[in-house]
């Protein structure tokens, strides 16, 4: 049985080296270097782009905790203590706030999936991760906007509130230095308040 195979392969060996050149057998090696090198340029492409995806990702998460919600939520909070009708809307900003930390929470764990699959260079997963990270970017974008409007819109009552104090305070120091002023003129001592 062994004879019969070597005899068969010196047989093949030998009408492959009649059929096959060694310029062939050049060409063909200059083709699979080709070849090699062109699907590794491909793939370096590739992760290229993914890490400039990731990038991405990662300022646009940046810019999204960089949004101070969690501090407008307690300056909510301490405003309903004295104003009703934001007490009575606070349990449902407090909701709206827990959901966009819960889509926060999921953003940065699929974030850091796809850091590790760019990091060991594996294309398809990080691409997966990619796709499934978008829409989740979207939603969480849009809410923590509806969000932080909603704290601004609260938030902006006290604002006005404040502005009305600044004016009031300003408008006592005037009327307190024209008073003192006046008591001065007329000999009069007043003491300061």
């Amino acid at each position: 049985c062994s004879e019969v195979f070597s005899m068969n392969m010196d047989t093949f060996i030998n009408n492959l080296k009649e059929v096959v050149s060694p310029e062939m057998i050049i060409y063909a090696g200059i083709g699979l270097l080709a070849l090699i090198v062109i699907s590794m340029m491909i793939r370096h492409l590739r992760i290229r782009k993914i890490r400039e995806e990731l990038d991405k990702f990662e300022n646009k998460y940046a810019e999204f905790k960089g949004i101070p919600l969690s501090f407008k939520l307690n300056k909510a909070t301490a405003l309903s203590k004295v104003n009703k009708s934001i007490a009575e809307n606070i349990t449902d900003y407090q909701n709206r706030f827990d959901d966009v930390q819960e889509q926060l929470k999921e953003f940065s764990a699929i974030l850091a999936e796809l850091d590790d699959f760019v990091y060991s260079k594996k294309v398809r997963k990080a691409n997966d991760k990619i796709v499934e990270l978008e829409p989740i970017s979207i939603a969480c974008e849009k809410n923590i906007h509806e969000v932080d409007a909603l704290f601004e819109e609260v938030l902006e009552q006290e604002n006005m509130q404040r502005s009305n104090i600044n004016i009031l305070k300003n408008n006592f120091r005037e009327y307190k230095k024209i008073f003192n002023s006046l008591f001065d003129i007329c000999g009069f001592f007043m003491f300061d308040i």
